[in-house]
């Protein structure tokens, strides 16, 4: 029997997400299927290039927020 894999198989392997049983059976496919490979590493580089683009405000922004919300809460009050 022919497994069909999808795009929520391949992103439920790249983030660990997939059981082990059906995470093989991916793997194994991907070994022979060189479209389902190109998916699979195009999808890990996009998720790469996710992270590495990740920004945090500053802290003296952070910090900016909360006393306000401080000031706040002391007005409902």
């Amino acid at each position: 029997m022919q497994e069909t894999f999808t795009y929520q198989h391949l992103l439920e392997s790249i983030y660990g997400e997939a059981d082990c049983c059906g995470d093989y059976k991916l793997k194994q496919e991907i070994m022979k299927n060189p479209e389902l490979a190109e998916e699979y590493r195009d999808l890990k580089k996009a998720k790469a290039l996710l992270e590495n683009s990740l920004i945090s405000p500053k802290e003296s922004t952070v910090q900016s927020i909360l006393e306000q919300s401080k000031r706040k809460e002391k007005e409902l009050v």
